[in-house]
């Protein structure tokens, strides 16, 4: 039975029976408790002044094992390892504050990005931010974090929701209005980096593996590690191997369908919406491929309704509203073709704006309002009002 309890347990238990050996009360013992943290309290503290490191381990340690749920001295534990090197008990310190401790949400943020970049534990991290949102929804920090982390995985249908829930809470940072702008066509120069990096972490995560592939693909100059053809172009090696591990990852068919599409060949257009997943129903990129689809083979009516059900799925989409407008224009309606050729031209120069941005952070309040009368535009009133409502711009 012994064996079974914890550490803090045996020492309390032992001290209780020497002071009730030696007369003492159990008032007496709750008093000698008392004073005992508030001794290690005051000593925790002069070591994090004299940033004494073993000491303040040390007298963590003790202060737990008379109150293990005691959350400053969790918060002291963690400093102290940290500042030995040891991020994996930093860690755990730092998650063991409860969640109605005063000092847990600043906490639980600290640990966010030590998870993603000291431990490379990206999972844990998303799972630390909905925690933290749990806790408080306003809390911004966690919003970005997972929108980005998102974001760089191109998980596009979680990273909008984020977005959306973001917004609505006020909660969103500018960046986020950038990404919900450009969720069809995302692009970031260290994505390949970036997942090669979080791959390491869960070398068969299907996402950090799709991830990786495309933003490869999409690199000018790929990692040398899979080499260029022999006629000098990239080798599509990556997005191969990961269609042939991965036979319904959207991501992956939305890339060679987009290749397809730019090479006009309507064969293999077919083919490939032929293998398209149930998730593809909710993606505006593959109705935008199925109106390019019926378009080319001049199915007109056909291809009006996919662009419509593309830009209901994601209304920034600038190229389902472009190609929209030709296919109207073809079936002499013209009462829309303006304003759609108009909002597809508005959509194109804020997608031009933001990709000339050093980063996405850099957006600015000019930037913003014109999403969010482009948002407005195209009948997105949650979008437009929560960016105004949070640039306090009246409409």
């Amino acid at each position: 039975m012994v064996s079974k309890l914890d550490r803090s347990t045996i020492v309390t238990l032992c001290i209780l029976v020497l002071l009730c050996l030696a007369g003492v009360s159990v008032p007496g013992y709750r008093w000698w408790k008392t004073r005992q943290k508030e001794t290690l309290k005051a000593r925790c503290a002069q070591a994090l002044k004299d940033k004494e490191w073993d000491q303040l381990e040390t007298c963590a340690t003790a202060w737990l094992d008379l109150d293990k749920d005691n959350g400053f001295a969790w918060l002291y534990l963690g400093q102290a390892v940290q500042q030995k090197g040891d991020f994996e008990r930093a860690a755990e310190c730092l998650g063991a504050l409860d969640d109605s401790h005063p000092r847990c949400l600043p906490a639980l943020l600290e640990l966010v990005e030590m998870q993603l970049a000291k431990l490379n534990r990206p999972l844990d991290a998303v799972e630390t931010c909905h925690r933290i949102i749990k806790i408080d929804p306003n809390v911004t920090k966690a919003h970005q974090r997972l929108i980005f982390f998102y974001a760089m995985t191109l998980q596009r249908r979680e990273m909008i929701r984020a977005i959306r829930r973001a917004i609505d809470l006020n909660a969103a940072q500018p960046e986020a209005y950038a990404y919900l702008l450009e969720a069809s066509s995302l692009r970031f120069s260290n994505g390949y980096q970036i997942n090669t990096h979080w791959l390491k972490s869960d070398p068969e995560n299907e996402q950090f593996q799709v991830a990786r592939a495309i933003f490869w693909a999409k690199t000018e100059e790929p990692s040398s590690e899979a080499g260029p053809t022999k006629d000098g172009s990239p080798s599509s090696g990556p997005i191969e191997e990961c269609r042939r591990k991965f036979p319904e990852d959207a991501e992956i068919l939305a890339y060679l369908l987009e290749n397809q599409v730019l090479a006009g060949n309507t064969s293999n257009v077919e083919s490939l919406l032929a293998t398209a997943p149930a998730s593809a129903e909710l993606d505006g990129r593959f109705w935008r491929f199925k109106g390019w689809y019926h378009a080319a083979r001049n199915e007109l009516d056909e291809a009006e309704q996919a662009y419509r059900e593309s830009l209901k799925w994601d209304p920034y989409d600038w190229r389902s509203r472009h190609q929209l407008a030709t296919v109207l224009r073809r079936q002499n309606k013209l009462d829309e073709v303006e304003r759609m050729t108009e909002l597809a031209l508005e959509g194109k120069k804020l997608e031009r704006d933001l990709r000339e941005l050093p980063n996405m952070a850099d957006v600015s309040v000019e930037i913003a309002r014109d999403i969010a009368d482009l948002a407005e535009s195209a009948g997105d009133l949650q979008v437009a009002n929560g960016i105004r409502r949070s640039l306090e711009v009246s409409p």
